[in-house]
């Protein structure tokens, strides 16, 4: 059985984004938190971008058209954005 506070064989991350939201899914932070914990994964949360916090300036930073609506989907996608940020400019090994 595998060592429970490693990452499995063969797994190289360095380091996760978890996309998530600021309020209201504590049961799935709590999940997020024991299962990548427990297998000694580094993560941050995204939580910039909720719904109720995009402006007409931050979504034309990359949307347009309908994109431009403050909705569940381009909350989703501005918080996928951020994430890629990261990556890129994070200097992980594994990016």
């Amino acid at each position: 059985m595998p060592d429970a506070v490693s990452p499995p064989a063969g797994l190289d991350v360095d380091q996760v984004y978890v996309i998530h939201v600021r309020n209201g899914a504590e049961d799935r932070a709590a999940s997020i938190e024991r299962q990548l914990g427990a297998r000694g994964i580094p993560f941050e949360y995204v939580l910039e971008g909720d719904r109720d916090e995009l402006t007409p300036v931050s979504m034309a930073r990359w949307f347009r058209g309908p994109m431009l609506a403050p909705t569940a989907e381009t909350s989703c996608s501005f918080k996928h954005l951020l994430a890629c940020e990261r990556l890129v400019g994070g200097g992980h090994r594994s990016a």
